[in-house]
């Protein structure tokens, strides 16, 4: 297993801009903001943490780094928009860093403020102590997954390729999945695909004392590619 340590979600800065006119039911001074801000990204630090673990077990076991996020804090709806990734100076791997900005997708400030805000946290990736592995919700049913894919390719399209995004949660009690949302602004894998895919990912189950509060929830991309094989080309001679 790899060691590893994760620093989560240092505000670096915050800009709030003021509402420019009309009533307010509710306007938080910038302290107030900031600190929900940070309570409402610290949500996603579980998930996050599992981030790194897949890095490190599937990618790369020495992989560290910065990841710094840049978005906006709407007003009237409190969503995260204009999500990016922005330079710093260790960056960790790209991978890694798609998959923290995949999980603040869909974070929301509840209640909504009537400001509009621009924020950047930082999110440092470095060896460190040794933590055991999250147990994988989906570890036994990624086959599952691949028969849909494979059955879709014989007999509908043999060039059906794209990819599936779920929101997911676990029952901590049971060890299975309680609920299973398709991302479709990041599924672009065929219909017939995803609608049996899904069916097989709602079937995952893990025993319930593995579940923990970083793989209880969380975002998962599933990539369904198909290659062509190709024959070698004859030796010469």
């Amino acid at each position: 297993m790899t060691a590893r340590t994760l620093t989560i979600a240092a505000l670096a800065t915050l800009v709030v801009s003021p509402a420019l006119s009309g009533c307010t039911a509710w306007m938080r001074d910038a302290d107030f903001y900031a600190e929900e801000l940070e309570a409402l990204v610290e949500t996603r630090t579980a998930s996050v943490e599992l981030c790194y673990d897949r890095y490190l077990e599937a990618e790369a076991e020495d992989a560290k780094g910065e990841v710094v996020v840049e978005f906006e804090v709407a007003e009237k709806t409190g969503a995260l928009e204009k999500v990016s990734v922005v330079s710093a100076d260790a960056p960790a791997p790209s991978g890694l860093a798609e998959c923290v900005t995949a999980e603040l997708d869909g974070l929301a400030l509840d209640p909504p403020d009537a400001n509009r805000a621009q924020a950047t946290f930082t999110w440092n990736f470095a060896p460190g102590s040794r933590k055991k592995q999250a147990a994988d919700p989906f570890g036994a049913t990624k086959k599952g997954v691949l028969d849909c894919y494979s059955r879709h390719l014989a007999e509908v399209d043999r060039e059906a390729q794209g990819t599936l995004t779920i929101d997911y949660a676990m029952n901590p009690e049971t060890g299975t999945v309680s609920t299973i949302e398709v991302v479709a602004d990041h599924t672009t894998a065929p219909e017939a695909v995803v609608q049996c895919a899904t069916e097989a990912l709602m079937a995952s189950a893990i025993p319930a004392d593995k579940v923990e509060e970083r793989n209880a929830q969380g975002r998962r991309t599933f990539t369904l590619r198909f290659e062509p094989y190709q024959a070698p080309a004859p030796a010469d001679g």
